[in-house]
């Protein structure tokens, strides 16, 4: 045999080898979970020594686009309320 045939043979020992080693000390968390349909989302409101919480909650069926901020501007409409005209400025 040629040396590049030998030394091609001993990479792929190696390599097997290696392949060997990784899955018996790794746990490949992509297929460890059984799928529940619900998904992670992380909740900005609930706050606890600036740390955010996330819960689970069910995944949606359908694509919900995000929240623009022109819609929440519509949402949050504040021209309902006025400003007296008698009040103090400290």
């Amino acid at each position: 045999m040629k040396a590049e045939t030998k030394y091609f043979i001993e990479e792929l020992e190696r390599r097997q080898h290696l392949e060997e080693l990784y899955n018996q000390t790794y746990i490949e968390f992509d297929t460890y979970f059984k799928y529940s349909g619900k998904e992670e989302i992380r909740v900005r409101t609930y706050k606890y020594e600036d740390k955010n919480y996330s819960k689970i909650v069910k995944a949606p069926e359908e694509y919900v686009e995000p929240p623009t901020f022109l819609t929440i501007q519509e949402e949050n409409d504040m021209t309902k309320y006025k400003l007296k005209k008698d009040r103090v400025v400290w």
